[in-house]
C-alpha cells in the first residue's frame, strides 16, 4: 500500500524523552501530523491533567507526509519501541493509513509494526487561562523539591512573593520548605497541587521550564527547545474544603 507517512530522526532523544513524560500521564492519544509536525492534545483519565504537545517538523532530517493524519497510538508502547534505540541509529516512521512501522537502523535493523487504534476523536480544547504568576526555572530543582515534598506530603503548595518560588508542605506535625535557587519570579500567589501529578509532568534531562500559576488555580509547566518541540503540561490544584 502507499505510504502516507515518512519521518526520519538520527537524534530520537527529544521525541523519546518527551513523549515518556506524556505516557505517564496518557496512555493512547490521538496524534495529528501534518506539514508543521506532530502534535495531540490530550485529558488524563482522571480529568485532573491535560497535555498540550507539538514537535516540530524542523525536528527531524526528514519530514514527509502527503495529508494531515490522525493516528490514534498506545504511547507507552510506541516508547518502549524508541527505547530500544541507541544513541547514532537512525529511526525511520512510516505509516499507510493502517498501520504505524517504526524502524531502527544500527548495529542491527529492528522492525516495530504497530496498530492505529480506532479512538473517538473528541477534539480537546485547551482552555483560556490567565496566569498572574510566572516562575522561569531549572527542571532539577523543581525534581529535587517534589522528592523533598513527597516526604511529608502528598501535597506541594507554590508560593511566590518578593521575587521568591518557595515550595512547601506539612503533614503529621512535619514541614519542609524549599527556596528554588536561580528562579527568576515574576508576580505574587500560592497554590496547592498534587505531588503525584507534578512528578508526571517533570521532564528528564536539564531543560529549563517556564511555570505559570495563579492563586488556588491551575498550573502549567512549559518546556520549549527551539525549532524542536514545544511541550506543555497543565493541571488543577488542589482546594481545601471545608
Amino acid at each position: 500500500m502507499r505510504l502516507m507517512l515518512k519521518i526520519v530522526t538520527k537524534d530520537i532523544s527529544d521525541f523519546r524523552d518527551t513523549l515518556d513524560a506524556i505516557s505517564s500521564l496518557i496512555t493512547e492519544a490521538i496524534f495529528k501530523i501534518n506539514s508543521n509536525g506532530i502534535g495531540l492534545v490530550a485529558i488524563d483519565p482522571a480529568s485532573v491533567g491535560m497535555v498540550v504537545y507539538n514537535m516540530f517538523a524542523s525536528a527531524f532530517d526528514t519530514f514527509k507526509v502527503e495529508k494531515e493524519m490522525s493516528l490514534g497510538l498506545n504511547v507507552g508502547q510506541l516508547v518502549s519501541v524508541l527505547k530500544r534505540a541507541s544513541a547514532g541509529d537512525e529511526v525511520e516512521f512510516t505509516s499507510d493509513g493502517e498501520k504505524f512501522t517504526v524502524v531502527i537502523k544500527g548495529k542491527s535493523k529492528k522492525k516495530f509494526v504497530m496498530p492505529i487504534i480506532d479512538m473517538r476523536e473528541n477534539e480537546q480544547k485547551v482552555p483560556n487561562l490567565e496566569f498572574f504568576v510566572t516562575v522561569d526555572t531549572n527542571v532539577s530543582y523543581l525534581k529535587d523539591a517534589i522528592k523533598d515534598v513527597n516526604m511529608v506530603s502528598d501535597c506541594a503548595m507554590f508560593v511566590s512573593k518578593g521575587g521568591k518560588f518557595i515550595i512547601k508542605a506539612e503533614g503529621d506535625g512535619s514541614e519542609v520548605e524549599i527556596e528554588i535557587p536561580e528562579a527568576k519570579v515574576n508576580g505574587e500567589g500560592t497554590a496547592k497541587y498534587a505531588t503525584d501529578y507534578l512528578e508526571k509532568m517533570i521532564l528528564k534531562g536539564g531543560n529549563d521550564v517556564r511555570i505559570r500559576y495563579s492563586d488556588d488555580y491551575p498550573v502549567e509547566f512549559e518546556y520549549v527547545v527551539k525549532d524542536k518541540y514545544k511541550l506543555q503540561f497543565i493541571l488543577a490544584p488542589r482546594v481545601d474544603t471545608a
